[in-house]
């Protein structure tokens, strides 16, 4: 089944502040590592799976607000925390989406961006401008098409965009195509970096 025209989800000031600042500083003192994802066996640096259950549960109880289910309907495939240095090297794939994983995909957005960041910065959803391709390539041409054009910054139109600020969450179906805005991150860790929690989610 495709989530492709499903909306878009955006939810501000997500947590309450005192949550908020618990989950950055538990996250700024966290260990990050080099992490090999068993679905594409691809190497992703900057991960961090070690998420405390009170914050699960806090970050579910407001996707299940959003999606105006019960708590009790979601099934977490995984989550965890990412960060993306200026000096990170770039995602294998740039215009991805993560349908492999579940049918819904939640990044909740942790630190400041930098005053003097130049260029989007956030998580934009992206459609092919050859082909208009939006979600999951089902035909060979389609899967030839991504394949040459996944990082090609110019072969893809934004849609829309979610723009970074501190305590908001994007929700949105996990087949849609998607790029982290600007695709260097920022930064040079956890503390100032491109943080994000991420969770890859069912309901």
């Amino acid at each position: 089944m495709s989530f492709s025209t499903s909306p878009l989800r955006v939810v501000n000031d997500c947590l309450d502040p005192e949550q908020f600042v618990f989950v950055r500083a538990y996250a700024h003192q966290a260990e990050f590592s080099d992490v090999i994802n068993p679905v594409d066996g691809v190497t992703y640096p900057g991960i961090c799976a070690d998420i405390p259950v009170w914050i699960q549960r806090a970050l579910m109880q407001q996707i299940a607000k959003s999606m105006a289910v019960s708590v009790r309907q979601l099934k977490v495939h995984t989550c965890f925390f990412r960060v993306t240095t200026k000096n990170t090297l770039p995602a294998p794939h740039g215009a991805h989406n993560d349908i492999s994983h579940a049918d819904y995909s939640m990044f909740f957005y942790i630190n400041e961006k930098p005053a003097n960041l130049e260029g989007l910065a956030g998580t934009s959803l992206l459609s092919h401008k050859q082909t208009g391709l939006k979600g999951q390539p089902t035909r060979v041409e389609e899967w030839e098409v991504w394949q040459r054009d996944t990082n090609d910054h110019d072969a893809w139109n934004i849609d829309e965009i979610v723009f970074w600020e501190p305590n908001r969450m994007a929700i949105y179906p996990a087949d849609r195509m998607h790029r982290a805005e600007p695709v260097g991150g920022w930064g040079t860790d956890q503390e100032d970096g491109r943080l994000v929690l991420i969770m890859f989610f069912s309901c």
